[in-house]
């Protein structure tokens, strides 16, 4: 059997290109399925005597939101497949985005090879990034949400809102601008810390086995994050 993989080193908006990338793929050979697999390991680097050190005692101004003190450990998968009956789709809609010009993360190759994150670029930048979200998400409502599901845009159409899992104080930020109800979002930052890609899927999964997301119900997702081309 031949497989095609392909790693993307994204961060914590990995999903959005990973599932376009998917896509592609399957409009190109319909016949197949494609297993995304999203992954986080940070506990090496609080781990090892090593590189502790690094993240105890450097004086880098970008020292707020470390691994270990918000980021975790995580995986999470879901296999897709290209379904041509539009009223069993799955995904109606992904768009993603780079603004080059922000910088959430630096690399430190000579610190062990490490990230660190520009915390004060994230809580200035966060609402505002899904504010962008959401009224895009309001223009492209008729285009791609509306000739599947035969319903205008309200907050009562969406059953779930999965935001990225920065932060939870910022999440509530962003939830109390936009006006959706906070019981429609659900948080796992605040129990399972950060796990980057890996904590939106967990949130429909535990959603999933719950009972609180059912086939043809509308969930939305928001990311943002740093990475390679994120």
């Amino acid at each position: 059997t031949d497989v095609h993989a392909l790693y993307l080193d994204l961060g914590c908006a990995a999903l959005g290109p990973a599932l376009r990338e998917i896509q592609a793929n399957l409009l190109l050979e319909p016949d197949t399925h494609a297993l995304l697999i999203c992954s986080q390991c940070v506990s090496p680097f609080v781990k090892e005597e090593n590189y502790l050190p690094y993240y105890l005692t450097h004086t880098d101004p970008f020292a707020w939101l470390q691994a270990g003190a918000v980021f975790s450990d995580g995986g999470a998968a879901v296999v897709c497949k290209l379904v041509e009956d539009q009223e069993k789709r799955g995904i109606l809609r992904t768009w993603t985005g780079c603004d080059p010009k922000g910088v959430i993360a630096t690399y430190k190759p000579d610190w062990c090879g490490f990230y660190l994150m520009n915390g004060s670029f994230v809580r200035k930048n966060f609402v505002p990034t899904m504010t962008t979200l959401f009224n895009r998400l309001k223009d492209e409502w008729n285009q791609y949400v509306f000739p599947v599901t035969k319903r205008s845009f309200s907050m009562n159409q969406v059953k779930r809102w999965y935001f990225h899992q920065a932060n939870g104080v910022l999440i509530k930020e962003a939830v109390t601008t936009l006006g959706i109800p906070m019981e429609r979002v659900p948080l796992i930052v605040t129990t399972e810390g950060n796990s980057s890609a890996v904590s939106t899927l967990r949130l429909l999964d535990l959603d999933r086995k719950n009972g609180l997301v059912e086939p043809g119900d509308l969930v939305v997702f928001f990311w943002t994050g740093a990475g390679n081309g994120a």
